[in-house]
């Protein structure tokens, strides 16, 4: 299977008349390519996948099924490309990582990325019995072996034992999720940290990444996940703990997977801050 060279993308934005500014991102894993571009001096953002054919082509049209899903205003330059307005940000995490918080501007920070979470749920998540534990498990897994670029690139060795312990809680409390409380809301994002969050100068919120979001997978996990690793980024300093409780319809259950991450994030030496 060949895949497509950027000088496709090329030539299909010259084609409608956009000019690259830049490469704003390029991931191989996922065989995207994200760049800032202009026409008639309006500056959009443009997204690619190098495959017709791939998985990662599946999952990029996934993330152009949710943007049609929520009548989000994007344009299909290609099936394996599309442009939508630029909105001038960085990310959640470079943000926090970089500015001087104080409890103001981090709870309309906060307000406003609930108001954006509010919106992915309605579109998205439904209630079910019929859910997977998939995303605890990724996110799990993250918080215990991955590297967030806003900290130290110090490589994290870690011992598998304690790892496979915590999956095994999750594994126990996924049979008494299933048993004893029937029905959840289902739908998640499955890659939701402050990477995949944008934030511009007036605090105003997007979400993006969304080659996931059909999975049936539980909402509470990505919304534990989220709230763990920020927590982490703040340190000390500012507290998360009562922001999302709206989210935690059963305070136990949310406790126990709260601990579980915590327990994964706090010895991940690669969450070490340099500098706050």
């Amino acid at each position: 299977m060949n895949k497509l060279s950027n000088d496709f993308f090329v030539e299909t934005l010259n084609n409608s008349n956009y000019k690259i500014i830049k490469e704003l991102n390029y991931n191989s894993e996922k065989e995207t390519i994200v760049l800032l571009i202009i026409k008639e001096s309006k500056k959009f953002i443009f997204k690619g996948c190098f495959s017709f054919e791939s998985k990662k082509y599946l999952e990029f049209r996934k993330e152009i099924s949710y943007y049609n899903k929520i009548n989000y205003n994007i344009l299909e330059l290609k099936s394996n490309c599309f442009i939508i307005d630029y909105f001038d940000s960085i990310t959640l995490g470079d943000y926090f990582f970089k500015n001087k918080l104080n409890n103001n501007n981090l709870a309309i920070l906060i307000k406003n990325l609930k108001k954006e979470i509010d919106q992915f749920q309605r579109a998205n998540s439904i209630l079910s019995s019929n859910f997977s534990l998939d995303n605890g498990y990724n996110n799990l897994y993250r918080l215990y072996y991955s590297k967030p670029k806003q900290f130290t690139s110090q490589k994290n060795k870690r011992s598998r034992l304690p790892y496979l312990f915590l999956k095994f809680i999750l594994l126990i409390l996924f049979f008494f999720i299933k048993f004893f409380y029937g029905k959840q809301q289902i739908g998640a994002h499955c890659d939701f940290h402050y990477n995949n969050i944008l934030i511009n100068e007036n605090l105003e919120i997007l979400i993006i990444d969304f080659e996931n979001f059909d999975q049936k997978c539980l909402f509470i996990f990505d919304i534990i996940y989220l709230h763990v690793m920020i927590n982490k980024l703040l340190g000390s300093k500012l507290s998360l703990n009562n922001s999302f409780k709206n989210y935690y319809e059963n305070k136990i259950l949310y406790k126990m997977v709260k601990y579980v991450y915590e327990k994964a994030i706090n010895g991940n030496i690669s969450f070490q801050l340099k500098s706050m």
